[in-house]
This record gives C-alpha cells, structure tokens and sequence, in this order.
C-alpha cells in the first residue's frame, strides 16, 4: 500500500481517536456524560453530515435529488423499488435543492436515533459513536437508504423487548419502504429473544470447516473432482466469477478476526443471557453477523448484504462484552489498533479523501466533476 494513499485514511482515524477521547471523558466525569454525549452526536453530524463529495454513492444520489418530482416518478425502477426514500427526496428537496441538504438530513436523523438508542441501552456515547466510524463508516458515507433502514430496525428492537409485534413489523415495514433488504429485519422478532447458543456452535463449528474448504484448499478439492464430474467443475467456475473462493488477505484477517470475536462471544453467552437477557439480541445479532460471514462468504452478493445490515449490533455487543472481559486494557487496545489498521485498508482511496463543506476552500464543482471522473473510470477499470 502507497504510503499517500494512507493518508486519505487520516481524517477518518483522527475523528474516531477523537470519539475514544471523548468516550474516556464521558466515563470519567459521570456528572457531564449527557453533554459529553450530545457534543459526541453534533461532531458526528458535522464530520459526516457536511462531507462534501467522498465515496461512492453520491454519484447516483445526487442525480435522483437534482431530478424534479416528475421526472422521478417517471424513472419506474426508481419510484416502484424504494417509494419511501422517494418521498423523503420530495420533502426535503421542497425545503433545499442542494444535495448536501440530503446529506446532512440524513445524518442528523441517524445521529439522533443512535443518540437516543445509546442512552435508552446505557452504553457509552461516544464510544457508540467512536465504534460507528470504526465498524459502520462506509454505510453512513456511501449507503444513504441503507442507513435509513437500518436506523429504524435499531429502533423497532425495543418492541421485541415489550413483545409488541405490531409496531415492530409497521416500522420495518417503513424502512421496508426505503430499502427492501430490510425484509430479512421481519422473522428475527420470532429469534432474537432466545437462547440460541448451541445453534450458533454448531453454524460456527460448519462455517470454519466452510471457510477452510473455500479459501483454503478449493484448488486441492478442484483437482481430486475434476476426473470425475467436469459438470461440478463448470459450476464452480461459474460462482468464481461473481465472487466465488475469493481468498484475498484481507478477508483472511477478516476471518480470524471474526472466529475470535466468535470465540468470544460463545465463552460468555450464557453468562450474558442469564445476567442481561434483554442484551441477548444484540449478542443474537452478532452471532448471526459472524454466521453470515462464514456460511455465505462465497456468495458476494448476499454477504455483502448481510454483513451491512448487521454491521451496527456489533457496537452494542462490543460495549456489552467488554462487562464480562478480564483484561479489559488489555482488549481495548487491541480492538482499537484494529480498528485503525482496518480504516487504513478499506479508505486508502481518493475516491474516500475526505473533505469538509464547512471548512475547505476547495471549489466544489471542481472536486464533483473530478471525482465524477475517477468514479466512473474505477467503475469501469480504467
């Protein structure tokens, strides 16, 4: 990795080493944890909520917010697939035409929900916060529909808590309406409330021998059959091509780092469901968030989906674990180093240099038409 393309990674890690600071200040000074808290949730609307131009999907966003009502309801795959994200572009865009409005409205509805979901749990937040940049920073950059979603299923938890079905299944349904992924938030009301430990062991104990078959010893495997079923050996070769045993570096560190977390959480599941039993869904999420890792990690689209939508529980789990942990330094300093070498591979990219609408002179539309450039030529491997 070039040493200037770490550098786009700086802002990201500065911020999160902020949020940690902030998160040291709130669990000391008890008297000042609520304003220590929402100061925590005004940086984040500013450092996210006035990015300028980062990542990916503002491309496409961009493009629905500056189409008029008309043209919008006109563009069928857009109006049909997610009715309720059109609605909210309808109503913001009557109070600001600017895409940025969006943006930040977004942000700071997101930032207030896990505001108020941090205190309503009594988790830190801060470190909350701290721990978005470091496990969810690319959903609150690129995946404006997603987070949506996904805020609002984080909501409609506590109705799995009060046994309220019908509240949980309308605001899902709600962030159904924004993005259709959340679909799979609708059966786990039925789950998330049990003692599934030793389901979890057994999906552990296959998706290590799964792993270990794909990223491993596939090519082993493809040599014994080939002399006897090239039919199989077509099949594989078609699933190669859309993600299929991709055994990059990365998402070996990923693997161990995901069996550790794994190891983890079954060592003190019973001890959380008996003490905390309401705090087991988010343990539940976590586990399934691992499961999906290892189980459908050969099919690209479906772990990438189901890995964003599961992504945020791991805050929660990780504040909830850390009660139960001995060397409680000792973890922390590990989970935060990996954390910063983990925003150092993922936002090593120009397409991620930060930039801020508040502070930076840099003339915007020259950075859009720019950054229009390199994401249509990376689109497109140029």
């Amino acid at each position: 990795m070039a040493v200037d393309s770490i550098l786009y990674s700086f802002p990201y890690i500065g911020f999160l080493l902020l949020f940690l600071f902030l998160a040291y200040t709130e669990e000391k000074y008890k008297i000042y944890s609520i304003r220590i808290g929402m100061f925590s949730a005004f940086l984040n609307v500013i450092f996210i909520g006035f990015r300028g131009y980062v990542g990916w999907d503002w491309y496409k966003y961009e493009l629905a917010y500056s189409l008029s009502k008309e043209d919008r309801l006109l563009d069928i795959a857009f109006s049909s697939t997610y009715p309720g994200f059109l609605i909210l572009i309808d109503v913001l865009n009557l109070i600001n035409e600017n895409y940025f409005f969006l943006q930040f409205s977004i942000c700071t509805f997101v930032s207030i929900i896990f505001y108020n979901l941090f205190s309503f749990y009594k988790i830190n937040v801060s470190a909350g916060f701290a721990l978005m940049i470091g496990f969810c920073l690319n959903i609150q950059i690129d995946l404006l529909r997603n987070i949506l979603s996904i805020s609002l299923f984080f909501v409609s938890i506590r109705y799995i808590i009060t046994n309220q079905f019908k509240k949980y299944i309308l605001i899902n349904l709600i962030g159904f309406s924004i993005h259709s992924s959340s679909i799979f938030y609708l059966p786990l009301y039925f789950i998330l409330k049990k003692n599934l430990f030793n389901l979890f062991t057994v999906i552990f104990t296959i998706g290590i021998f799964n792993y270990w078959f794909i990223f491993i010893d596939v090519e082993y495997f493809l040599n014994i059959i080939q002399n006897f079923s090239p039919f199989l050996i077509e099949k594989f070769e078609a699933m190669s091509s859309w993600g299929y045993g991709n055994r990059s570096t990365q998402n070996l560190n990923w693997f161990i780092l995901k069996l550790l977390a794994g190891i983890v959480l079954l060592y003190h599941y019973k001890k959380v469901y008996i003490r905390e039993p309401l705090n087991i869904i988010f343990i539940n999420l976590t586990c399934l968030n691992i499961s999906s890792f290892l189980l459908l990690n050969s099919f690209n689209n479906l772990f990438i989906r189901f890995q964003l939508l599961l992504a945020f529980n791991v805050i929660f789990a990780s504040i909830i674990l850390l009660k139960y942990i001995k060397y409680k330094k000792l973890f922390i300093f590990i989970f935060i180093l990996t954390i910063i070498l983990s925003l150092t591979q993922k936002y090593d990219s120009i397409i991620f240099k930060y930039h801020n609408i508040l502070f930076s002179s840099d003339d915007i539309e020259q950075r859009k038409n720019t950054f229009g450039v390199v994401h249509m030529n990376q689109i497109s491997g140029k």
